[in-house]
């Protein structure tokens, strides 16, 4: 008996082939470049020339794709002499983060630790930045870290 069924011709997309970096020790990943163009569909969407992202604490310029850290700011203002004056740490809007006596060991404490999250908040806005520089492309000479984070987001992978 004669087989009546329709066959259907489907195209399927192949997989683009593994793309070589310019640094010789890894190869990117087809999953490399779907980030990377989402990455930059984004960007160009914007509609002003820097693109803030408050979550990461950067700013990207549009024309060159390069973030760069926002700088994370905090104020300490003393009032009066050591022992009854107040100490009055402020964020950048000009708000109140905390107050207290400036010759107390809580208000000590309290500028230890602001200072601690100065330098935090800042390493941490310097490392996003890093990161979207090396997922977006605009970072040409990468380092180990870089590689080992590629690799380990499956975006890239070890040449042995």
């Amino acid at each position: 008996m004669p087989d009546f069924t329709k066959k259907i011709l489907v195209k399927v997309k192949k997989k683009p082939a593994v793309k070589t970096s310019i640094d010789p020790d890894i190869e990117l990943t087809p999953k490399y470049d779907i980030s990377k163009n989402k990455i930059n569909k984004i960007l160009e969407s914007s509609k002003k020339d820097t693109m803030d992202d408050s979550n990461q604490g950067i700013e990207i310029a549009k024309k060159t794709s390069v973030a760069s850290p926002k700088v994370f700011v905090r104020k300490t203002e003393s009032i009066g002499d050591k022992y009854t004056g107040t100490t009055i740490i402020r964020a950048k809007d000009g708000s109140k983060v905390f107050e207290g006596r400036t010759n107390d060991k809580a208000t000590q404490d309290a500028i230890k630790s602001n200072e601690n999250k100065i330098r935090q908040t800042n390493e941490d806005r310097t490392k996003n930045a890093n990161t979207y520089n090396v997922m977006s492309g605009s970072k040409s000479i990468l380092e180990d870290k870089d590689k080992n984070m590629l690799v380990s987001i499956k975006s890239a992978n070890r040449v042995k």
